[in-house]
């Protein structure tokens, strides 16, 4: 009986290396070949209203970790905004120009709401309330504004 103990304790310790050697390649390997997509974050800046009327909203993007520089990471920005309280439908605009780089690995979009689009309704609306929608790394984002946009006297 000692004969055969001793015969599977060989086979199974070469068991158990081998077991464990499985493990470890199979959590470190895709390491090796695959990044984390890092993180990002956002910021936007206290809307200005223009002295023709129409009003400036800016968001600040970063990004962080190993997906990369920002650029290229976001994609489809928007800037979604109705007046406050919801009333009406939401308006859609495009950025006023390609992202700016930042310092860093931050982008800044800025856009700019038309006086005739906030002046929409008779003028009446003291407020507009804004969003961000955009992709990040392919993955859809909405994000509420901080702000209450001041809307342009009527002209």
């Amino acid at each position: 009986m000692d004969t055969e103990g001793r015969r599977r304790a060989p086979a199974f310790g070469a068991a158990v290396v081998l077991a464990l050697l499985a493990l470890a390649a199979w959590l470190l390997l895709p390491g090796l070949f695959f990044q984390a997509g890092g993180g990002g974050a956002y910021q936007d800046e206290a809307p200005a209203t223009l002295p023709d009327g129409r009003v400036r909203i800016m968001l600040r993007v970063l990004v962080w970790g190993g997906g990369g520089p920002a650029a290229g990471r976001f994609d489809k920005m928007r800037l979604q905004l109705r007046s406050a309280g919801g009333g009406a439908g939401w308006h859609e605009l495009p950025p006023e120009a390609g992202p700016e780089p930042v310092a860093g690995s931050a982008l800044v979009f800025r856009f700019v709401v038309p006086a005739d689009l906030i002046r929409e309704g008779g003028g009446t609306a003291a407020r507009l309330e804004y969003r961000f929608r955009y992709t990040f790394d392919g993955v859809a984002q909405e994000v509420p504004g901080r702000y209450s946009a001041p809307s342009a006297a009527p002209g």
